[in-house]
């Protein structure tokens, strides 16, 4: 199947990669690699994160996603 309008598809990724990275919300819970929270973190942000805007962050690599995976040419059999 031919693919189709391939050029904006990776215009779209590429702005799409910037700006989930530009909106990306650096949240912690200052756990440690064994899994347990042994101090706090202070200079972490005194409210939560924005959950609104981390959907739309996780709805952004899944389009990026589907649009890598329609580019993507099927495996030959």
């Amino acid at each position: 199947m031919p693919i189709k309008h391939e050029k904006e598809l990776l215009e779209f990724v590429d702005a799409a990669e910037k700006l989930a990275q530009k909106i990306h919300e650096e949240w912690g819970s200052a756990v440690g690699p064994g899994g347990f929270q042994v101090r706090v973190n202070r200079d972490m942000p005194k409210q939560g994160p924005d959950i609104k805007l981390q959907n739309v962050e996780r709805l952004l690599g899944s389009v990026v996603a589907a649009i890598d995976d329609y580019l993507r040419p099927a495996p030959e059999h």
